[in-house]
């Protein structure tokens, strides 16, 4: 009975630390700046380099540098082409800054 008891146990450990990992937020490119803001905000905290390539696709550009990771994404919907620039740890991957940048408005 024991025995069953901390198999049960260890089965909740796994479950939960498999359901709080690998959960990437979705991106709508057709969001308003603000919207945008409001994803990167409250994502910037729990989400790793890897999660936005999940998220947003391949980045146009990667640079890095002082152990800083820079990558750019450029996204468009039917009104505005808009730029999104975000800077990681380059050993940790955790999201230190970002910003939005309007390219060209229709």
């Amino acid at each position: 009975m024991k025995k069953m008891m901390v198999s049960l146990m260890l089965m909740g450990f796994v479950l939960a630390g498999c359901s709080a990992t690998g959960s990437v937020a979705t991106f709508n490119p057709d969001w308003d700046r603000t919207q945008i803001y409001k994803y990167l905000d409250e994502n910037a905290n729990v989400m790793l380099y890897d999660d936005y390539v999940v998220a947003l696709g391949e980045p146009e550009a990667v640079e890095e540098a002082n152990n800083m990771i820079t990558a750019v994404w450029v996204k468009s919907n039917s009104n505005k082409k808009y730029k999104l620039s975000l800077t990681f740890n380059a050993e940790s991957k955790n999201c230190r800054g970002y910003s939005y940048s309007l390219i060209q408005n229709s």
